[in-house]
């Protein structure tokens, strides 16, 4: 298997006193924690869940096996989770775990505005998939 075959791709995004944790695969299968206790299970196959599928797949195949090369391997335990001001992205690959951090800025809400130059385009795709999981878990509910 090559190395840094991305697999999976991990957001913690730190929100007020709580923490959402979005995990894309590259079979298509999300998973979403909510800083609020709500979670969301999508796997691919399950009804109406094609559109979540196909974004999960495009961020980890695309944008996440693209910018994993700007991250740095993890060689220690698990760290904390990220601070107020940070956000951390957390790649899952075939030879380990990569990551990088960025600080937010103070302007708009922290995955709109982060200080990091490998973040842009993965964080508008990861926002589309996040929008996607929470509109069909609400469908799922109604």
């Amino acid at each position: 298997m090559p190395e840094r075959l991305t697999l999976g791709l991990v957001y913690e995004i730190p929100m007020g006193a709580g923490l959402d944790t979005l995990a894309a695969f590259s079979d298509g299968s999300v998973r979403y924690l909510n800083k609020g206790d709500k979670a969301a299970i999508i796997e691919p196959g399950a009804p109406h869940a094609e559109q979540v599928v196909t974004l999960a797949k495009g961020l980890v195949r695309g944008g996440g096996q693209r910018t994993v090369a700007h991250a740095k391997r993890l060689n220690r335990p698990r760290m904390p989770r990220p601070s107020a001001d940070r956000l951390r992205v957390t790649w899952l690959t075939s030879d380990g775990i990569y990551l990088i951090e960025a600080r937010t800025t103070p302007a708009g809400p922290p995955v709109s505005h982060i200080d990091h130059p490998v973040f842009g385009g993965l964080l508008g795709a990861s926002h589309v998939l996040l929008t996607a999981v929470v509109d069909l878990s609400l469908s799922r509910r109604g």
